[in-house]
């Protein structure tokens, strides 16, 4: 199964994901990685019953997902990977899972975040982690739909003041 899409979304799965990127990429699945929902049966039926049919939902949690994304990347069929946050991500990334790029759709303002664009909010520890996404060079693509206009997120960053260097 071809991963189309690796995006961070602390809403997970809604209209934007199932219609906006799910007609424009035809992902046969969805794979939420998330250990809170993984660890709560009711959240994870929500979850697996939030997507319009024939689109499959599989919850798991980060440990699963380690070990599972290499055998799906090479099965039949086309997924999208959602994470709720960034640090989530980056720790799939830490411990050996390859993602080629990664679209940031909705990280929502809450207290000690700075607003970027209506649907991006950063704190200190998420900028470190957008610096080590590019370290890697993995692509990161802001936009919320796919037919959005693809920003640069450390020119965002910089617009707002949060950069002080690179």
């Amino acid at each position: 199964m071809s991963i189309v899409l690796y995006r961070v979304d602390d809403r997970l799965i809604h209209g934007q994901v199932t219609v906006g990127w799910g007609r424009a990429l035809q992902p046969d699945t969805i794979i939420l990685v998330d250990d809170e929902v993984a660890s709560n049966p009711w959240e994870e039926k929500l979850f697996q019953s939030s997507a319009p049919e024939p689109l499959k939902v599989s919850v798991w949690s980060s440990d699963v997902a380690v070990k599972e994304v290499q055998a799906v990347q090479s099965s039949e069929g086309v997924a999208f990977l959602l994470t709720r946050d960034l640090k989530t991500l980056v720790g799939l990334i830490e411990r050996g899972v390859e993602i080629p790029s990664v679209n940031l759709g909705g990280l929502h303002f809450s207290p000690n975040k700075v607003q970027v664009l209506p649907y991006l909010s950063f704190d200190k520890e998420d900028i470190e982690m957008l610096r080590f996404l590019r370290e890697r060079e993995i692509e990161i693509d802001v936009r919320d739909l796919p037919t959005a206009e693809k920003k640069d997120v450390f020119d965002l960053l910089k617009a707002k003041g949060l950069l002080s260097h690179g």
